[in-house]
């Protein structure tokens, strides 16, 4: 092996996960690459999950038992604080890695000086998912640009990051589904180069009762929609690209209205500053040629703004000051009274 040799830290998050785990960390055990911490943090899984851990020997495997269940964002948040390697992974405890996941995704790194590193995976049973091509992306706008043309996704087990590019970003606690994807366009727009390869590497676990199975609640609808606003908000504040900003806008357009209406129908305000952040960063676009979608959600948001203040029953001082907050945001970044 050609390249330097620095510890990769590899975070595994396990809830409940007996029937797949031993798979999932014998695949870790096995990597070519032998320079590793492998970090599980159980979260207080009410199986045998704990124990099959536990009874796997191999001394570059560090175990965190969790007194109390927090969810994937707090598990991989206390993963990230107990990491010590120069790079980090993250793999799903129902899911398994191949042998050249970490060296193959390491050399990249190495070999383009790219702070991340992503490669295709299969899906298990069906094969690839992408078909990736072998590619480097050397600015903001480049990467931007792949993440929403299907050439770089914002799933986070599929990469290899430097530990230094994260930083201090943390998984927003409290959100189930595609909690990764806020996460990992955050520290991608805090990168300067990413690099892929073809090869699938990774091999993702769909079954039922799995997130993608199932039908959602309406917390983690809601969730998703935040992390959409959020990755959109992200990539328009990152870009100088006045043609780029244009698509970012009308594909998120249809985002916020649906997210709208959804939030209007069931009374959900708690992502509505992300909205609102999204409405004054597109008015303030001098470029931006206003569209009837984006006169519909500034419509929308008003109304919302105006029922949920004055005609809610109040529910305490803490929704008394939320709701005024709310209208306050709004009627700051129109400039007039609603």
């Amino acid at each position: 092996m050609s390249f330097l040799n620095p510890l990769v830290s590899v975070i595994v998050p396990a809830y409940n996960a007996e029937k797949y785990i031993c798979e999932c960390i014998q695949s870790i055990c096995e990597q070519t690459y032998k320079n590793l911490e492998i970090i599980i943090v159980d979260d207080k899984s009410t199986d045998n999950t704990l124990t099959m851990i536990n009874s796997t020997i191999d001394d570059r495997i560090k175990v965190i038992a969790r007194k109390k269940n927090g969810g994937q964002c707090e598990t991989r948040n206390i993963a990230l604080d107990n990491a010590s390697g120069k790079y980090v992974a993250f793999v799903d405890a129902d899911d398994t890695v191949e042998a050249q996941f970490i060296e193959k995704l390491l050399e990249n790194c190495q070999n383009f000086k790219a702070e991340v590193s992503f490669c295709d995976f299969n899906i298990m049973g069906k094969g690839p998912e992408h078909e990736y091509f072998d590619v480097v992306y050397n600015s903001k706008e480049q990467i931007i640009e792949a993440s929403i043309s299907g050439g770089l996704t914002n799933r986070i087990m599929n990469k290899l990051y430097l530990r230094e590019a994260i930083k201090d970003i943390k998984f927003p606690n409290g959100r189930n589904i595609k909690e990764d994807a806020s996460w990992t366009s955050m520290v991608l727009m805090n990168v300067n180069k990413v690099v892929g390869i073809s090869d699938a590497l990774y091999n993702y676990r769909v079954y039922r009762g799995s997130s993608s199975q199932r039908e959602l609640t309406t917390s983690e609808i809601s969730g998703m929609y935040k992390n959409d606003i959020e990755k959109y908000l992200l990539f328009l504040s990152n870009t100088n690209d006045v043609n780029q900003k244009e698509r970012l806008i009308k594909l998120s357009e249809p985002i916020i209205r649906s997210c709208l209406i959804y939030l209007d129908d069931l009374k959900i305000f708690d992502i509505y500053k992300s909205i609102c952040d999204w409405v004054h960063l597109v008015n303030s676009d001098k470029y931006y040629l206003k569209t009837e979608e984006y006169d519909e959600v500034v419509r929308l948001s008003k109304k919302i703004a105006r029922e949920e203040f004055f005609s809610s029953p109040l529910k305490g001082k803490l929704c008394l000051l939320k709701n005024k907050y709310i209208h306050q945001y709004v009627i700051r970044i129109r400039g007039k009274q609603l």
